[in-house]
């Protein structure tokens, strides 16, 4: 018996490819992850802007505004949870859901900053 063929909704491809963009993950380990062949995944990401369209762009906001709303609850939580969970773990899940946000919305994940010092010797500008 061959394997049956399932058929994503517009709704659904739309969905994980939100959540693909968020996590950070390669396709391989995103795909193993969500149980979706790992070729499905490449013919996805790989279509042209067109074909992932508003109802990307839709999900993403859907998602941003989800991840948004546990960022809240879970810092309202915090302070009433400190005896059951250390302070540490609550934030780090904080963390990666603000950083799941930031990657929805486009924003830079990290600050890099460089300090060129340049010795000029007894060269004076």
């Amino acid at each position: 018996m061959g394997r049956q063929e399932y058929h994503y909704t517009d709704e659904e491809r739309a969905a994980l490819l939100a959540m693909f963009a968020a996590s950070g993950m390669t396709q391989r380990a995103f795909a193993r992850s969500h149980a979706l062949p790992e070729s499905t995944l490449r013919r996805w990401v790989s279509a042209s802007p067109e074909t992932r369209g508003a109802i990307g762009a839709q999900k993403k906001a859907e998602l941003a505004a989800l991840y948004t709303a546990e960022i809240e609850a879970s810092l309202a939580a915090a302070g009433g949870k400190r005896d059951q969970a250390s302070y540490r773990d609550l934030m780090i899940g904080v963390g990666i859901l603000d950083d799941k946000r930031t990657r929805l919305a486009g924003e830079a994940t990290e600050r890099v900053e460089h300090e060129v010092v340049l010795d000029l010797g007894d060269e004076t500008l």
